[in-house]
């Protein structure tokens, strides 16, 4: 906790004045704590993760509710780890990006391949499929609280480097593939 409180202390007054917006998201252990140190400032509080559901007997979940009371106001959901080591499939995925904006929270929604996705040609109809079904049912209104972040998993730890170019072509790919303006549309994307 104190690692990420010193951290905040020092983004706070290094940022101070800023025209940019900024986010911090630190174990949940911390949010507590960093909240108090970002209040009033310039930089949002974010969560690394988030329950599936908004209430009940889910021991070891913290919820949109819990989030809230603590000042988070940004959700980091789908990511990799998650996806992957927790068995996270879409569907959660999908369900925690509905319940974030039902909340007022802004979603980082993750998206990435596997090294064997990519090398088989598939990294740009992976990252689509994630984007498509993780926004499914989200109104279009609700889509300028949604955050797409690229995130290729067969970068991560493994010595390999994803370019700038590579970030580039994911990008251009989901931004060409946008949801139209029928929201309804999603289930044809």
């Amino acid at each position: 906790k104190g690692e990420a409180v010193e951290l905040a202390r020092g983004l706070v007054a290094a940022l101070k004045g800023d025209k940019n917006k900024y986010m911090i998201a630190p174990p949940f252990t911390a949010l507590d704590a960093v909240s108090q140190v970002v209040r009033g400032s310039n930089i949002r509080l974010g969560a690394q993760n988030m329950s599936t559901d908004e209430s009940g007997a889910h021991t070891g979940e913290v919820s949109a509710l819990m989030l809230k009371d603590l000042g988070v106001q940004t959700v980091i959901l789908g990511h990799s780890e998650r996806r992957h080591i927790y068995k996270e499939d879409d569907a959660a995925v999908n369900k925690k990006v509905r319940l974030a904006l039902k909340h007022g929270f802004e979603v980082i929604l993750c998206v990435g391949e596997l090294l064997a996705e990519r090398e088989a040609g598939k990294a740009e109809a992976v990252c689509e499929a994630q984007t498509r079904k993780g926004l499914e049912g989200v109104a279009e209104a609700e889509l300028k609280n949604v955050v797409i972040a690229y995130e290729p998993v067969w970068a991560i730890g493994t010595g390999k480097t994803a370019t700038p170019e590579d970030a580039e072509a994911i990008k251009s790919y989901i931004e060409k593939n946008k949801m139209p303006d029928d929201p309804a549309c999603m289930q044809k994307w």
